[in-house]
């Protein structure tokens, strides 16, 4: 069973703090980690710079490889778009 600490406990493990996200990184690796499942890329791609939105995405994917995600999976996009593989040819 997981044992909570309160914050303040653990705060010096912490070094890293993103404003924008409001997130503490315990390290670097984690922080790349993290940043790395939030980017648009394209999986079939590797060596494609990341995409600066997910409509970039989106149209790289229809233009390039003729596949769409599917608009259910896609409408809040709450989740990472790599935990996303609906992918659809049509």
């Amino acid at each position: 069973m997981t044992q909570f600490r309160k914050f303040e406990d653990v705060a010096g493990r912490f070094k890293l703090f993103h404003k924008e996200e409001n997130i503490f990184f315990e390290n670097e690796k984690l922080r790349n980690e993290f940043f790395d499942l939030l980017s648009h890329k394209c999986k079939l791609c590797p060596l494609l710079k990341p995409m600066k939105t997910f409509r970039e995405l989106e149209l790289h994917m229809r233009r390039d490889h003729s596949l769409h995600y599917c608009d259910i999976c896609v409408k809040d996009l709450k989740v990472s778009i790599n935990n996303i593989e609906n992918l659809v040819q049509l």
